[in-house]
Protein backbone atom coordinates (compact mmCIF):
# COMPACT_ATOMS: atom_id res chain seq x y z
CA UNK A 1 0.00 0.00 0.00
CA UNK A 2 1.37 3.40 -0.96
CA UNK A 3 1.79 6.09 1.67
CA UNK A 4 -0.99 8.23 0.15
CA UNK A 5 -3.39 5.27 0.18
CA UNK A 6 -2.52 4.51 3.81
CA UNK A 7 -3.13 8.14 4.78
CA UNK A 8 -6.52 8.19 3.06
CA UNK A 9 -7.47 4.87 4.68
CA UNK A 10 -6.53 6.13 8.14
CA UNK A 11 -8.39 9.42 7.59
CA UNK A 12 -11.44 7.47 6.49
CA UNK A 13 -11.24 5.19 9.52
CA UNK A 14 -10.94 8.18 11.87
CA UNK A 15 -14.70 8.79 11.62
CA UNK A 16 -16.94 7.03 14.15
CA UNK A 17 -19.91 6.70 11.79
CA UNK A 18 -17.78 5.05 9.11
CA UNK A 19 -16.35 2.67 11.71
CA UNK A 20 -19.87 1.73 12.80
CA UNK A 21 -20.84 1.20 9.16
CA UNK A 22 -17.82 -0.98 8.45
CA UNK A 23 -18.41 -2.97 11.61
CA UNK A 24 -21.98 -3.71 10.49
CA UNK A 25 -20.80 -4.90 7.10
CA UNK A 26 -18.03 -6.97 8.63
CA UNK A 27 -20.35 -8.58 11.18
CA UNK A 28 -23.34 -9.22 8.93
CA UNK A 29 -23.78 -12.36 6.90
CA UNK A 30 -26.31 -10.46 4.76
CA UNK A 31 -25.84 -7.54 2.41
CA UNK A 32 -27.96 -4.83 4.07
CA UNK A 33 -29.64 -2.17 1.97
CA UNK A 34 -29.14 1.49 2.80
CA UNK A 35 -32.47 1.77 4.63
CA UNK A 36 -31.61 -1.24 6.82
CA UNK A 37 -28.28 0.39 7.64
CA UNK A 38 -30.04 3.69 8.44
CA UNK A 39 -32.33 1.94 10.90
CA UNK A 40 -29.50 -0.04 12.48
CA UNK A 41 -27.38 3.07 13.04
CA UNK A 42 -30.38 5.35 13.70
CA UNK A 43 -29.05 7.89 11.21
CA UNK A 44 -30.68 9.74 8.30
CA UNK A 45 -30.34 8.49 4.73
CA UNK A 46 -28.18 11.42 3.67
CA UNK A 47 -25.59 10.73 6.36
CA UNK A 48 -25.44 7.00 5.66
CA UNK A 49 -25.20 7.50 1.89
CA UNK A 50 -22.46 10.12 2.23
CA UNK A 51 -20.34 7.79 4.37
CA UNK A 52 -21.02 4.77 2.14
CA UNK A 53 -19.89 6.79 -0.88
CA UNK A 54 -16.62 7.69 0.85
CA UNK A 55 -16.05 4.04 1.74
CA UNK A 56 -16.82 2.95 -1.83
CA UNK A 57 -14.48 5.57 -3.26
CA UNK A 58 -11.47 4.13 -1.43
CA UNK A 59 -12.45 0.53 -2.16
CA UNK A 60 -13.66 -0.65 1.27
CA UNK A 61 -17.30 -1.16 0.31
CA UNK A 62 -19.05 -2.75 -2.67
CA UNK A 63 -22.63 -2.17 -3.70
CA UNK A 64 -25.09 -3.86 -6.00
CA UNK A 65 -28.48 -2.78 -7.28
CA UNK A 66 -31.56 -4.99 -7.23
CA UNK A 67 -34.48 -3.02 -8.60
CA UNK A 68 -34.81 0.14 -6.52
CA UNK A 69 -32.70 -1.27 -3.67
CA UNK A 70 -28.95 -0.86 -3.22
CA UNK A 71 -27.24 -3.52 -1.12
CA UNK A 72 -23.83 -3.09 0.50
CA UNK A 73 -21.01 -5.36 1.60
CA UNK A 74 -17.41 -5.11 2.67
CA UNK A 75 -15.36 -5.09 -0.51
CA UNK A 76 -14.11 -8.45 -1.67
CA UNK A 77 -11.03 -6.58 -2.90
CA UNK A 78 -10.21 -5.13 0.54
CA UNK A 79 -6.76 -6.26 1.56
CA UNK A 80 -6.55 -8.86 4.31
CA UNK A 81 -4.54 -6.25 6.23
CA UNK A 82 -7.49 -3.84 6.03
CA UNK A 83 -9.89 -6.54 7.26
CA UNK A 84 -7.52 -7.24 10.16
CA UNK A 85 -7.39 -3.53 11.00
CA UNK A 86 -11.20 -3.32 10.98
CA UNK A 87 -11.57 -6.37 13.22
CA UNK A 88 -8.97 -4.98 15.62
CA UNK A 89 -10.68 -1.59 15.75
CA UNK A 90 -13.97 -3.30 16.51
CA UNK A 91 -12.40 -5.10 19.45
CA UNK A 92 -10.74 -2.08 21.03
CA UNK A 93 -13.39 0.58 20.51
CA UNK A 94 -16.80 0.96 22.09
CA UNK A 95 -17.94 -2.62 21.68
CA UNK A 96 -21.28 -1.85 23.27
CA UNK A 97 -22.22 0.59 20.49
CA UNK A 98 -21.16 -1.90 17.84
CA UNK A 99 -23.15 -4.67 19.52
CA UNK A 100 -26.27 -2.49 19.70
CA UNK A 101 -25.90 -1.59 16.00
CA UNK A 102 -25.51 -5.27 15.12
CA UNK A 103 -28.58 -6.21 17.17
CA UNK A 104 -30.72 -3.52 15.50
CA UNK A 105 -29.55 -4.68 12.06
CA UNK A 106 -30.25 -8.29 12.90
CA UNK A 107 -33.79 -7.37 14.02
CA UNK A 108 -34.34 -5.21 10.92
CA UNK A 109 -33.22 -8.02 8.60
CA UNK A 110 -36.02 -10.25 9.94
CA UNK A 111 -38.48 -8.06 8.02
CA UNK A 112 -37.11 -9.21 4.67
CA UNK A 113 -39.16 -11.25 2.25
CA UNK A 114 -37.33 -13.80 0.13
CA UNK A 115 -34.04 -12.31 1.29
CA UNK A 116 -34.87 -8.78 0.12
CA UNK A 117 -35.71 -5.55 1.89
CA UNK A 118 -39.36 -4.62 1.50
CA UNK A 119 -39.92 -1.91 4.14
CA UNK A 120 -37.86 1.00 2.88
CA UNK A 121 -37.03 4.04 4.97
CA UNK A 122 -38.70 4.09 8.36
CA UNK A 123 -37.80 7.42 9.88
CA UNK A 124 -36.63 10.27 7.65
CA UNK A 125 -36.91 12.83 10.45
CA UNK A 126 -33.85 11.68 12.41
CA UNK A 127 -31.27 14.23 13.47
CA UNK A 128 -27.67 13.83 12.32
Amino acid sequence: MKREEAEELLQTLSNGTRLRLLNLLLASEEEPCVCEIEDALDLPQYTVSRHLNRLKRIGLVDSRKDGVWSYYSLSRDADSEVRTILKTIGKVLDGETFQEDEKRLEERLTDREEGKCVRGHQNDERDE
